[in-house]
């Protein structure tokens, strides 16, 4: 059962293509990741998936009945990655609000609360809360109405790494199907049972698992050492470069450059391959 279909999305601002031809599917009980650095268009996409913006071309539906994002809102939860809210109220002010606006008994988001520690910040006004305190008040009123859909930008950006296990485990996993944008590799690997990357735009590849991910990649380790060392002209190899860093992916243990290498150096480190590895190898393969 497919609760959101998106389907051939194109969206472009003066000359310049920000969404290019996109399409997925998230189906019910999935937990969907769009991986992609800063810029990549993830926040866009979601910005049309829930109506901010019209696309140029292509449609989104949800559920199987292929209804709008209008018809769903109610079970539906939204994290934005940074947004303003009642600045001139107080947190158990924003929270009762929309307790009452929506006929949410206390009861129902009470655990929810206390987990994110919202009673520390409780008498604070919105407009003063940092940027993690506000995402946290943003969880909470995402989730109180206990929506079986979730639609989440950067879902992470700014909280305490103590208490993201605890939001995952206790909130985001709980019988509900996702969808999140992330540029935090581990993050998409750990929590998301299908994985697509996003560049440009475009993804670059068809949604899978990260062990599906990993199986079908043709490198299986990497070595790292500073830019000087290894040569440009490397067979059998993908190079890139970070600030400090070159990275060579290999297709097994037994390839010359790391007997190459190690006659250069002992400032090297050879790891398995992960989930960055493959995003700069498709980004250049797709380019």
């Amino acid at each position: 059962m497919t609760d959101i279909a998106v389907e051939h999305i194109s969206y472009q601002i003066h000359e310049q293509m920000i969404i290019n031809d996109l399409s997925l599917q998230v189906n019910r009980g999935e937990r969907l990741a769009l991986l992609g650095h800063n810029g990549s268009g993830k926040t866009t996409l979601i910005n049309i998936m829930t109506g901010l913006i019209k696309a140029d071309r292509g449609k989104v539906t949800y559920t199987d009945n292929k209804k709008s994002f209008d018809k769903i809102k109610n079970i539906t939860g939204i994290i934005w990655d940074n947004i303003s809210i009642f600045p001139l109220l107080k947190v158990n002010e924003v929270v009762h609000f929309i307790a009452h606006l929506y006929s949410i008994d206390s009861d129902a988001y009470t655990d929810t609360y206390h987990l994110l520690e919202l009673q520390d910040i409780q008498n604070k006004f919105m407009r003063k809360l940092s940027r993690g305190e506000k995402k946290r008040v943003e969880i909470l009123l995402s989730t109180m109405h206990s929506p079986r859909l979730l639609i989440m930008d950067e879902p992470m950006a700014s909280i305490d790494p103590l208490l993201r296990e605890k939001i995952w485990n206790n909130i985001f996993l709980k019988n509900k199907t996702l969808f999140f944008t992330t540029h935090q590799w581990e993050e998409a690997k750990k929590y998301a049972t299908s994985i697509a990357m996003i560049h440009k735009g475009r993804l670059l590849n068809k949604p899978a698992s990260y062990k599906e991910l990993l199986a079908s990649f043709k490198f299986t380790i990497k070595i790292i050492t500073t830019k000087d060392v290894i040569p440009d002209n490397s067979n059998d190899t993908f190079l890139y470069e970070n600030e400090k860093t070159k990275i060579a992916l290999l297709q097994n243990k037994h390839d010359p450059i790391i007997d190459y290498i190690r006659q250069k150096t002992v400032n090297y480190s050879i790891m398995p391959v992960e989930l960055e590895d493959i995003y700069r190898y498709l980004i250049k393969t797709k380019e």
